[in-house]
């Protein structure tokens, strides 16, 4: 199906090397969820592999808390649930060593926590 959600939070880090962008942490945050991933950017073929999955302690006991794919190129990006093990969300959620300017951006930003 389709649909939206109202985004609140949005914090992406990556490390780019030769137009390849590792993506760690990927953090998104609504109202109802807060969701942790990561995964590639190819700036140079515009595609994207990413993994999400919801963090536990955001969702009700009932949800399905199943992992998504977002995967395709910019124009046109797939979403599905992912097949085989999470992303290990302790290790996506570690932020990386940042430079003094960013260090200070990220800590003013209520997405770093």
């Amino acid at each position: 199906g389709e649909g939206s959600a109202q985004l609140t939070c949005v914090l992406v880090v990556v490390d780019m090397r030769n137009g390849l962008g590792a993506v760690a942490p990927l953090r998104l945050r609504s109202p109802e969820i807060a969701m942790i991933g990561g995964g590639t950017i190819n700036f140079v073929t515009s595609r994207l592999d990413l993994r999400v999955e919801s963090l536990p302690r955001s969702t009700g006991f009932f949800a399905l808390d199943s992992p998504l794919e977002i995967t395709g190129t910019f124009d046109r990006p797939s979403v599905r649930m992912a097949v085989g093990s999470s992303v290990d969300a302790r290790t996506l959620d570690r932020m990386p060593a940042l430079s003094a300017d960013l260090l200070q951006l990220s800590d003013r930003s209520p997405c770093a926590r």
